[in-house]
């Protein structure tokens, strides 16, 4: 075996011992005793500080979630009962208009309808009369433009000189025709 002196002569560290407070303790021991008295003091940081402030972050968001989710629940169960009272409210709503009323105000309905109708008809038929009138004034003046127009070129073939040599055509002045056009056109819008 070995004998104390070639104990204390091994330059380890976990051997040599230190006098602290008349007791006999490591190095290491002593550093570790101190180090633990300063961190429940507070000097020293949390080792384990990462992994706790998840902890802590877990919880609070635990804590959230259940505040949200009673949140949620109190509006769903809001939402119901506005929904209920709504449903109940025209429930009411049609009781309180009952069958005579109901038909009361179809009637008024349907009579303004046929009041807009018929005045829609008799709008039509006037604008029909008026279109029809307007088609045989119409009609007329061209029948009688026609006539005029075949009227003056069998007046101005006679006085056209159809020789090959001459191409001459003589006027003559036809303002006695204007009145005389007029007057027709005049009297037959009057028969109309």
């Amino acid at each position: 075996m070995h004998s104390t002196s070639s104990i204390n002569s091994i330059p380890c560290r976990a051997f040599r011992t230190l006098d602290a407070n008349s007791s006999e303790m490591t190095r290491r021991e002593v550093v570790n005793a101190k180090k633990k008295i300063l961190r429940k003091a507070g000097v020293y940081r949390d080792p384990n500080r990462a992994r706790n402030d998840s902890r802590k972050e877990i919880a609070y968001l635990r804590q959230q979630m259940d505040k949200l989710q009673i949140d949620l629940k109190s509006l769903e169960d809001r939402r119901k009962r506005r929904m209920q009272q709504q449903e109940r409210l025209s429930e009411h709503l049609i009781v309180v208009y009952s069958a005579p009323q109901i038909l009361n105000m179809w009637q008024v309905i349907a009579e303004k309808q046929r009041q807009r109708r018929e005045e829609a008809e008799r709008e039509n038929a006037r604008l029909k009369l008026i279109t029809e009138r307007q088609q045989k004034a119409a009609d007329s003046l061209s029948s009688l433009l026609k006539k005029r127009e075949n009227q003056s070129m069998n007046d101005c073939a006679s006085f056209m000189d159809v020789s090959p040599r001459q191409r001459i055509v003589h006027v003559v002045d036809f303002h006695g025709d204007i009145s005389r056009v007029s007057s027709d056109i005049m009297t037959l819008l009057d028969e109309k």
